[in-house]
C-alpha cells in the first residue's frame, strides 16, 4: 500500500519546474479494446509540459504550432518511457488544447517523421482507424524494413508485427479466389478488417508498389 501511495504522491524533488504528475494507461494493458478508461490499469508518470527550450523558442518568436508539436511529442514519449500511454484527450487536457487539435498535431508529426508516436491508439490497437497496420505492412513490403526494426519504430511487439504481416498474406492469397465475405468467414476476421487489408493490397500493388 505504501508503494502505491508513493507512486501517486511524489515528493516535490521528483517533479521539476514545468512538470506534472499524470496517470496514463499501462503499456501492458492487454485486451484494452472495448475497455473503458475507468477499467484500465493506470500508471503514474511525470511529464514535462514546459521546459527551457520552449521558453527560449517563444522568446525567439518561433511559431506557436511548432512549439506545441514538440510539447505533444515530448509528453507522449516521456509517458511511454515510463511505462504508460496517453490518448489525444490526455494530451489536450495537459496542454490546454482541444482533442481535435491534439489529434491533428499527432497526425502531422507522424506524417513528417514517417513513424508512429506511442499513443494509446497505436500501442493498444484502438480506434476506428487502424492506420498502424497499413504503416507496418507498408514498411516491410514496400520499404523493406526488417520486422524487428519496424516493431521498434512503431512501438509494437514483434509478434504483433508478424501477426499483421501474416494476416496480410492470408488475405492476399485468398483474395485471388474468394470474395471479401468468404475471406472473413474463412479467416474469422471481421469484414471491415478484411476490407482494410484488401484496400492495402490494392494500394501496394499499384505501379511503384510491391506485394
Amino acid at each position: 500500500m505504501l508503494e502505491v501511495v508513493d507512486q501517486h504522491q511524489l515528493p516535490a524533488t521528483r517533479v521539476a519546474k514545468g512538470q506534472v504528475l499524470w496517470l496514463g494507461v499501462a503499456i501492458n494493458a492487454k485486451g484494452a479494446y472495448g475497455r473503458g478508461l475507468e477499467d484500465a490499469p493506470l500508471t503514474p508518470v511525470v511529464l514535462t509540459l514546459v521546459n527551457d527550450e520552449d521558453l527560449q523558442a517563444r522568446k525567439r518568436g518561433e511559431a506557436a504550432r511548432a512549439i506545441r508539436k514538440r510539447q505533444v511529442e515530448r509528453v507522449l514519449r516521456e509517458a511511454y518511457a515510463q511505462g504508460a500511454v496517453l490518448g489525444a484527450t490526455d494530451v489536450a487536457l495537459l496542454l490546454n488544447m482541444s482533442p481535435g487539435w491534439a489529434a491533428g498535431c499527432i497526425r502531422e508529426i507522424e506524417a513528417e517523421k514517417k513513424q508512429l508516436l506511442p499513443t494509446r491508439g497505436s500501442v493498444h490497437d484502438l480506434g476506428p482507424k487502424t492506420t498502424h497496420k497499413a504503416q507496418i505492412v507498408r514498411m516491410v513490403k514496400v520499404e523493406k524494413v526488417p520486422p524487428p526494426e519496424v516493431a521498434r519504430r512503431t512501438h509494437h511487439s514483434l509478434p504483433d508485427v508478424d501477426r499483421y504481416l501474416n494476416d496480410y498474406e492470408r488475405v492476399a492469397k485468398l483474395a485471388r479466389t474468394l470474395s471479401a465475405q468468404d475471406i472473413s468467414f474463412v479467416t474469422m476476421m471481421s469484414l471491415s478488417l478484411v476490407q482494410e487489408y484488401l484496400g492495402l493490397i490494392a494500394d501496394i500493388s499499384k505501379p511503384g508498389g510491391e506485394r
